[in-house]
């Protein structure tokens, strides 16, 4: 879901579009949105012109409305941006894992990938 939020180009109209984008693949008008959501119609006015940043309790009870991730409306919304999320990979401790696990976790994956060969 949120592949498509990085190919946008203008950050003002990105929220918007989201939202449009959720409604249209939810069947949802705008006026069910805003009463699912719980905010006033005119609210979406706003950000659809692009004179409104949606405050975080609206993006959290948007993206429950329209069933989508939170993290993807966070980004769409512009409250969050991608260099904030500073992600690292972390080496697993092995030690944690018995080597019972270790095998077992193999053999499923040899399964998964036979399936796809297949």
């Amino acid at each position: 879901m949120g592949d498509h939020i990085a190919s946008m180009e203008s950050p003002k109209n990105t929220w918007w579009e989201f939202i449009s984008n959720a409604m249209e693949r939810k069947g949802m008008t705008a006026a069910e949105l805003a009463d699912a959501a719980g905010f006033n119609p005119s609210t979406l006015s706003h950000w659809k012109k692009g004179n409104a940043v949606p405050r975080l309790e609206l993006v959290r009870a948007t993206a429950k409305a329209l069933d989508v991730n939170f993290l993807d409306a966070l980004l769409a919304s512009g409250l969050l941006g991608l260099e904030d999320l500073k992600l690292e990979r972390v080496k697993p401790d092995l030690s944690l894992v018995s080597d019972e696990e270790i095998l077992q976790e193999a053999a499923r994956r040899m399964i998964e990938l036979r399936k796809r060969v297949k």
